[in-house]
């Protein structure tokens, strides 16, 4: 199985597709003008003091350093590494930040590349998700030291993202001016043959000596107005195309994305620290797919990466006709109670609205939940419990 296949098991979204096509609207992957991206990459490095930094685009089975300042010669050379061997993947798959203290301590990333090499044992990253709703990439930062991040690295990562964000969005409706430009040019030669044609029907009926020619010139001006009205279409598409998001599928299949979040996991679904008890059948839902498939991906990275050493992620669906269940257990150690509110917070109605949340804290754990999902978290374990009207 060759690499673009390994990455296919596991796609990143719910219409790779259309992801694919955002990001070769952004023209980054056909020209080689990076210095902006580089400078923000730079910037990164320097403030929050770290081995490396990257503006980082991930295709369909690359991961590209667009922008980057402290990779190895070799690395930086080629220009890009392995989609498959990516830590960016994950920020990718849930459009939501990644904070890794020492990826051989978690379970999503110890058994990668990066970790095994301690290349990159401290990682943050967070997501470049264009207006129109797709994922394109990170800006991450590594170190080959463990390292506790704080909140003020993340707000600096946050703030200096936005920043390679809004030279990509700039980039993207450039290329659409271009394509509108392209188009208006087309219409101009038309227009001008459909007003001579006009201007000569009108000659020929002021003078009424040349009627019998009028049937003709009339399904000549009707054919040049065919051809108006359909550039006319494209250049209203064209205007429109902009800042659309990406239309959700209608049916979500909860077994199909707890599969792929455990394939994209570096534990695999094979290791024992993670179990998918999953039927043997499709479970579908009529829910929202992209932001479902999102928050059911942070839900079981967010557990593979609080794991504490000798625990367990067990993930247990089930299905009867009224609702779809989730439940994933997480042995070891208590979550913090920002992720449990993070992960909650991802779940959201069938018309992707946020639903109100309930936090509860008291001396035996922390309690968060919505109609949708309770996350529960003691001293030695961590619950989530999501229930779907099918």
């Amino acid at each position: 199985m060759n690499e673009a296949e390994l990455l296919e098991d596991a796609p990143l979204s719910t219409d790779e597709s259309s992801r694919f096509a955002v990001l070769e609207r952004t023209g980054l992957l056909d020209r080689d003008d990076s210095e902006p991206f580089h400078r923000v990459a730079r910037l990164a490095r320097r403030l929050l003091g770290v081995d490396t930094a990257i503006v980082s685009l991930i295709d369909r089975d690359r991961h590209i350093f667009h922008g980057h300042d402290g990779l190895r010669p070799a690395l930086a050379g080629r220009g890009e590494a392995v989609a498959r061997d990516s830590y960016c993947k994950h920020v990718v798959a849930t459009g939501e930040r990644l904070v890794i203290g020492d990826a051989r301590a978690t379970l999503l990333l110890r058994n990668s590349p990066g970790a095994a090499h301690h290349a990159a044992l401290a990682y943050a990253g967070v997501p470049l998700e264009v207006s129109e709703g797709a994922v394109l990439g990170t800006l991450c930062v590594f170190d080959s030291s463990p390292r506790s991040w704080t909140t003020e690295d993340v707000d600096t990562l946050e703030d200096l993202a936005a920043v390679a964000l809004a030279e990509i969005e700039r980039r993207i409706g450039n290329g659409e001016v271009d394509g509108v430009g392209v188009l208006a040019g087309r219409l101009e030669d038309p227009v001008a043959k459909l007003g001579d044609v006009v201007r000569t029907v009108a000659g020929l009926v002021e003078r009424t000596s040349s009627e019998a020619q009028l049937p003709r010139l009339a399904d000549v001006a009707r054919t040049r107005v065919t051809t108006i009205e359909a550039l006319t279409n494209d250049l209203v598409r064209a205007a429109t195309t902009r800042g659309q998001r990406l239309a959700p599928a209608a049916t979500v299949d909860v077994r199909r994305a707890l599969e792929h979040a455990g394939d994209l996991s570096s534990a695999g679904r094979q290791s024992d620290d993670l179990l998918l008890d999953l039927p043997d059948e499709p479970v579908t839902i009529d829910w929202p797919a992209r932001p479902t498939h999102r928050a059911i991906g942070l839900l079981v990275t967010t557990a593979l990466n609080h794991l504490a050493p000798g625990g367990q992620v067990i993930v247990r669906l089930t299905a009867t006709e009224a609702e779809a269940l989730l439940h994933v257990h997480v042995t070891g150690a208590p979550m913090p109670a920002g992720e449990l509110l993070r992960v909650v917070g991802h779940f959201r109605d069938r018309h992707d609205e946020e639903l109100p949340l309930d936090v509860t804290w008291r001396a035996a754990g922390t309690t968060a939940r919505n109609s949708l999902i309770t996350a529960a978290s003691t001293a030695t374990d961590t619950d989530f419990l999501v229930r779907w009207p099918r």
